[in-house]
């Protein structure tokens, strides 16, 4: 018998036998013999899951999928994933979805009982981001003028204002227009004799604060039609973390490692790092009653672990509605006039 198949029995035996340690130590000899290998990734990350070591265990879980085309062995990754995302406290159904998808079980269905399996979120009424108006464009740029601290031009006029916030959109052509604030703020905005309608298109950037790790916002507006604007928003959000590698396993710390570094920053490999919630929204928009009429949401973060024919995919029909297809999803959503009022900003004096 190979080294590889060795150390895979002999931590598969470790594994049953709740010596995680040990098993986790089999699996990185059979690494070592295999390097990359999906399964024995596979089998590492569930006994770190095993042993509550979970960000070792999503790590090694992430490598596996990566790694594989066996629709098996895949299902077994995304089942696990979902439990190590139980035991983060974040929702795993997407993944429990995927892995009844490539291989149904009786464990995968009793996690998704009473659940959604189609993982998109639709919102009807959409209150956030809170919609605006402005008596003109010099009245948006005093509400957001901290965006533009590195503007030589400060505009003293309507006209100028207009014209700093479309350098980039142009602002021509069927409203309403989609415009940014230094590649991170995205704005929809519909201009009228009564003034502008300004419906930031995401809240994610006002999460960014004043750290490195910034969250990116790309939209574009797919359709303009019967007086709705649909908008496909892609959002990923970055959230610093400290990441630890005292053992050649890379992990973000825990509390107590957090403390020793604290102490002394010297005493473990570690790096200041980003990790990131990707998500897309299909937003759609009533320009005759300046309210957004429908969101659907759906997060990407498997997708990086995924196959094409796997994901989640929206479009746009022609009948005024959203098609939703992927793993367990077919449905059609069509879209309904219901959203906040908008708040007015009176131009600056």
């Amino acid at each position: 018998m190979s080294q590889y198949l060795k150390a895979l029995a002999a931590g598969r035996r470790a594994t049953r036998a709740a010596q995680y340690a040990a098993a986790i130590s089999a699996f990185d000899q059979a690494l070592q013999a295999h390097p990359n290998d999906p399964r024995a990734f596979a089998e590492r990350g569930h006994a770190s899951y095993l042993n509550k070591h979970y960000d070792q265990a999503e790590g090694d879980l992430a490598r596996a999928a990566q790694g594989t085309d066996d629709r098996r062995l895949r299902a077994q990754v995304f089942y696990n994933l979902g439990l190590v995302r139980e035991a983060l406290g974040r929702d795993g159904t997407s993944a429990f979805a995927l892995s009844n998808f490539l291989n149904a079980t009786a464990a995968a269905k009793k996690k998704l009982a009473g659940k959604e399996r189609c993982p998109v979120e639709v919102d009807r009424n959409p209150t956030v981001p809170e919609i605006a108006q402005y008596r003109d464009w010099l009245a948006f740029y005093a509400d957001y003028q901290g965006a533009f601290l590195d503007t030589e031009v400060k505009p003293s006029t309507n006209a100028e204002a207009r014209a700093l916030f479309c350098d980039t959109a142009g602002c021509s052509g069927p409203k309403p227009w989609l415009v940014e604030i230094e590649g991170r703020k995205s704005f929809l905005v519909n201009e009228s004799k009564e003034g502008l309608t300004v419906a930031p298109v995401a809240l994610t950037w006002l999460m960014g604060g004043l750290n490195f790790c910034y969250p990116t916002v790309e939209a574009s507006v797919l359709q303009r039609k019967d007086g709705m604007a649909v908008v496909q928003v892609h959002v990923v959000d970055g959230v610093p973390v400290t990441i630890c590698d005292p053992d050649g396993h890379d992990h973000d710390c825990t509390d107590q490692e957090l403390e020793a570094i604290g102490r002394d920053p010297g005493s473990m490999k570690w790096v200041r790092g980003c990790k990131t919630q990707p998500f897309t929204s299909f937003k759609v928009f009533d320009v005759k009653t300046n309210k957004w009429a429908l969101s659907v949401t759906h997060y990407d973060d498997l997708d990086q672990y995924t196959k094409e024919s796997e994901n989640v995919r929206v479009t746009v029909d022609d009948q005024n509605g959203l098609n939703v297809s992927g793993p367990d999803c077919r449905t059609r959503i069509s879209w309904t006039a219901a959203g906040p009022q908008a708040t007015r900003h009176p131009s600056p004096e």
